[in-house]
């Protein structure tokens, strides 16, 4: 099982950096009190099946001390509505703007539609991955260039 230290949690699930935030300093009853907003998994709550698809992540602290936190992304990405009142099939509407969501997040959208047998949503996720993919080049490459200009004005 993979764990992840709590600044690179809180860095990389809530976009939360600040220099102020040191390792060594920080443990999970600060972020209690500091982030009220994060949710704590119950250790009664926690599944390998729910580790191994991303829905809660084991995170340590300076003491070593390991404690699960749902995933922020996944509770945002798969918002859908089930109307079981169709012939026993579950029918889904697919809520979320495609748009905001990295390549990773759409991945694992893709992954859980499928599974779930939802092929029109699958298909339209794919479509937004193929798209997100064909865009990679092209920002690594502005991004590049901003930096070659900066490394230019400075020479």
């Amino acid at each position: 099982m993979k764990f992840i230290d709590l600044i690179s949690f809180l860095r990389d699930f809530y976009g939360i950096s600040n220099p102020s935030l040191k390792f060594k300093k920080l443990k999970h009853q600060d972020i209690e009190v500091l982030f009220p907003f994060i949710k704590r998994c119950s250790i009664s709550d926690v599944n390998l099946e729910d580790i191994s698809h991303g829905n809660i992540v084991g995170v340590y602290d300076k003491h070593g001390m390991i404690v699960y936190y749902h995933n922020p992304h996944i509770t945002e990405i798969i918002r859908t509505i089930c109307d079981e009142e169709m012939d026993d099939e579950k029918e889904y509407k697919l809520e979320i703007d495609l748009n905001k969501l990295s390549k990773d997040e759409l991945l694992k959208l893709r992954s859980k539609l499928r599974k779930d047998g939802n092929k029109s949503d699958a298909l339209k996720v794919t479509k937004q991955i193929r798209k997100v993919k064909a865009e990679e080049p092209k920002a690594y490459y502005k991004k590049k260039e901003k930096l070659l200009m900066k490394e230019r004005y400075y020479d």
